[in-house]
């Protein structure tokens, strides 16, 4: 089986092409999922913050062997909360922003708040996010592939 390399010199040399590759790739992820949603754009950037946070931390819980494993759950979404404090402050949005923003989406069932105050998403919503046909979400990466191939980034060596 072939092994790719990476090439660092020839991602400086096509840095523009290189960057906008990898760029558009994920702004076509970003968009895949903010349409699925129906979100603007602010509602999606707090959404994101929290559900990156809820993974960070569920992750960090997790044993190395259990990244192996075939069956690996979603953490209980209630062990993994983030403070509206701590979303403005990832966003650059104002806590009132912040504020209503997450009232709007835990209104529309998107993001739920424990007694301490904390926001997480709903374990229903976590694991529904989880359903995507792969073809959507792989058709951006590999346009990305293929770019990062035709400019030398990225080298397959048999």
């Amino acid at each position: 089986m072939p092994k790719a390399s990476i090439n660092s010199g020839a991602f400086d040399r096509n840095r523009k092409a290189n960057i906008f590759a990898v760029y558009n790739c994920a702004v076509d992820i970003q968009m895949l999922s903010q349409n699925r949603h129906g979100f603007d754009p602010s509602e999606y950037l707090v959404f994101s913050v929290v559900s990156c946070a809820n993974m960070q931390r569920a992750f960090r819980q997790l044993a190395h062997s259990d990244f192996h494993s075939d069956d690996l759950a979603p953490a209980r979404a209630r062990d993994v909360p983030i403070s509206r404090r701590r979303i403005a402050e990832a966003t650059g949005l104002p806590r009132e922003t912040v504020r209503r923003i997450v009232q709007k989406l835990i209104l529309r069932g998107y993001l739920i708040e424990s007694d301490d105050r904390q926001i997480l998403v709903p374990q229903d919503i976590a694991e529904g996010d989880q359903d995507w046909d792969p073809r959507d979400v792989m058709a951006p990466i590999l346009r990305m592939v293929q770019t990062l191939m035709a400019t030398g980034v990225i080298q397959l060596q048999e």
